[in-house]
């Protein structure tokens, strides 16, 4: 009887990591692939980022799927990528992001605020990991 405890056992633990996310994502990335596939709209995606990175937060910034995203002010929108000619441009870093905005140069230090500030969201389409207030 004492063996059949013992091999029990030993069977239990080698069959216990292939159970391992069977129960629910593990990861950020694997919470991210779950629930893209029921996500229908823009808003439905970006709820599952900011679900997905409450609930794995040390996973999020190891994410393959959003990185270094760059947006540029563009005929009065953003458009996604870097400026042809980024001495005209001026870098704006989001915090706890990887993501940069490039507005003119020429632009008064004010106005790139509102700018940013009043289009937030359609920068937060192109570049999902930027956080909204």
């Amino acid at each position: 009887m004492k063996n059949y405890i013992i091999i029990l056992a030993c069977s239990m633990l080698l069959i216990q990591p292939s159970f391992a996310g069977l129960f629910g994502p593990s990861n950020y990335d694997e919470c991210v692939l779950d629930g893209i596939k029921s996500a229908k709209t823009d808003s439905a995606i970006q709820l599952l980022h900011r679900v997905c990175e409450n609930k794995f937060p040390s996973n999020k910034n190891q994410s393959t799927l959003v990185k270094d995203c760059t947006v540029t002010w563009s005929n009065n929108q953003f458009i996604k990528g870097k400026p042809y000619v980024m001495s005209n441009y001026v870098g704006i870093a989001f915090t706890n992001s990887t993501s940069v905005a490039y507005l003119p140069a020429n632009m008064d230090k004010t106005v790139i605020q509102n700018t940013i500030t009043t289009n937030l969201r359609q920068i937060n389409r192109i570049c999902p990991d930027i956080k909204l207030n």
